[in-house]
């Protein structure tokens, strides 16, 4: 992905040529306070990232 499309990538209706999930996905992992990363290397590959907390006060099971 070249990095001005990296750039715009989670973007709402930008012109990156990217599928809106991303701005979605990005949207709703800042609501849940994790983290999204996308990075890029043209010719070889692009990553996702998403990190979510977990919480310390889950249920534990039975």
């Amino acid at each position: 992905m070249l990095s001005e499309i990296l750039e715009k990538a989670t973007v709402p209706f930008s012109q990156a040529h990217t599928s809106a999930g991303l701005t979605g996905c990005a949207q709703m992992v800042n609501t849940m306070r994790g983290k999204f990363r996308i990075t890029s290397t043209p010719g070889i590959g692009t990553l996702v990232s998403i990190l979510l907390p977990i919480s310390a006060n889950r249920a534990k099971p039975s």
